[in-house]
């Protein structure tokens, strides 16, 4: 049976949820008020679950409410760490791979904490979070299909005077063609049920349902 549209939403939400806590783990320590953000987001989530808890199964609904009070834990110690001495190697999202075969030794990103961390830049802008390069970063999102091929750099056209006119292409993935009717009603149906969502949550939600648009038509459509 297929599930009421208020819980395939808390689920959404809640694995949303779980992959910017992990992020925000690995690259915020010390961060205060960006680490305040996620355990506001979890506060949320609780309050919204709780307003929703007959439809969840009472083992389902145990294991979202323990993981929650988990991840408010790890990131309220993670707002102190950075002033602790560790006493232990942090966790790193990047592994070192030696193949054996002359040259550099490759460099892989889990892919899980990369798709989250995408949400929020793009290779130039991960690059120092991940301590790699930026052509490292987009070639690991291309090869885990996180983002799709550029187009070449730039296509020349000659009208029919000779002049040579080029027309430079992005690299980013495209983005989703719904109209603003379509894109308001998709808000809506989010926010319905979720009405203290903020804009990243709501733009995490909608990327993952397939929908990529620019974060101002997410702003005037809020």
């Amino acid at each position: 049976d297929q599930l009421p549209l208020a819980l395939q939403n808390i689920v959404i939400a809640f694995d949303e949820l779980k992959d910017q806590v992990r992020v925000a783990l690995l690259t915020q320590l010390g961060d205060a008020a960006r680490l305040q953000v996620q355990i506001h987001s979890c506060e949320q989530l609780r309050h919204q679950i709780d307003m929703h808890h007959d439809l969840i199964p009472d083992p389902t609904l145990a294991t979202i409410c323990s993981s929650l009070d988990a991840m408010v834990s790890d990131l309220e110690q993670a707002k102190e760490q950075s002033a602790d001495h560790p006493d232990a190697p942090p966790i790193n999202p990047v592994t070192t791979i030696r193949t054996g075969r002359r040259g550099r030794p490759r460099l892989e990103i889990d892919s899980d904490v990369l798709q989250t961390a995408m949400q929020f830049g793009g290779p130039t802008a991960l690059s120092s979070v991940f301590g790699v390069s930026s052509r490292t970063v987009r070639r690991r999102a291309l090869e885990s299909g996180l983002s799709e091929p550029g187009e070449p750099v730039y296509v020349e056209f000659i009208d029919d005077d000779g002049v040579a006119s080029r027309f430079y292409t992005s690299s980013t993935a495209s983005q989703s063609t719904l109209s603003d009717d379509q894109l308001d009603a998709t808000m809506l149906q989010i926010l319905t049920h979720y009405p203290t969502l903020g804009r990243r949550m709501i733009d995490g939600q909608l990327r993952y349902l397939g929908i990529i648009v620019p974060r101002a038509r997410i702003q005037g459509s809020y």
